[in-house]
């Protein structure tokens, strides 16, 4: 691909919690990438906990600013969520209610897929909206990621409510109101750290991570 063609780049990866498993790293990734395109690197969050760590280039100062994404990180989900999520035999059909899909975006066009043993993978579309979801439900290192370009203040309290994790990371690009979407966040779950960046593709990004504090 010719360098020059090459307008915007964002690239992200979350800490993982088999990284020696993993087929590169992000500084691996990164070094790939420099070899090809100019760019710059930060890490959210703080490194010997949850974080993410992102590269990102522009090469046209004039181009669009980027649009509004917001990612939603579930870390250690409840006893009743993993097992539900691993019994054997689950549909497509049976996650897409357990997740009330309907509720957060419905009439939407779903392409999913269960994976052997577990695992789900979910990719909506409504219009111009999107939403993706992708759960790995075993006990040890279970995790959900989900992005969306919808309001994620609108729909946060469901997947909270049914994975009840006890820590998340929001990640927003160009959202507004991100001090009202932390209001709406349960009492259960204290701000452990706040960060704001500004990327080079007119991305402002806000990180936030956030975990429960024993309340019910």
């Amino acid at each position: 691909l010719d360098r020059a063609a090459v307008q915007s780049l964002r690239f992200q990866r979350k800490n993982e919690y088999f990284a020696h498993l993993q087929p590169t790293s992000f500084d691996q990734d990164v070094a790939s990438l420099l070899r090809r395109l100019p760019g710059e690197r930060l890490l959210l969050g703080q490194e010997h906990d949850h974080y993410t760590q992102v590269f990102h280039m522009q090469s046209e100062p004039s181009a669009p600013p980027a649009p509004r994404t917001s990612e939603l990180l579930m870390h250690h989900l409840s006893d009743e969520a993993t097992a539900a999520l691993t019994q054997p035999g689950l549909s497509t059909q049976a996650i897409r209610t357990f997740l009330r899909l309907e509720s957060m975006m419905p009439g939407a066009m779903v392409d999913d897929f269960v994976f052997e043993p577990f695992g789900y993978s979910l990719n909506a579309l409504r219009d111009t909206d999107y939403l993706t979801i992708h759960i790995t439900p075993e006990r040890d290192g279970s995790y959900v990621s989900l992005e969306t370009n919808l309001d994620l203040a609108a729909i946060l309290a469901t997947p909270l409510a049914i994975f009840e994790p006890q820590s998340f990371d929001v990640v927003l690009c160009n959202a507004p109101h991100v001090d009202a979407l932390l209001e709406r966040v349960p009492a259960r779950y204290a701000t452990i750290q706040r960060q704001t960046e500004h990327l080079s593709d007119g991305c402002r990004l806000d990180f936030a991570h956030l975990a429960s504090n024993g309340l019910p």
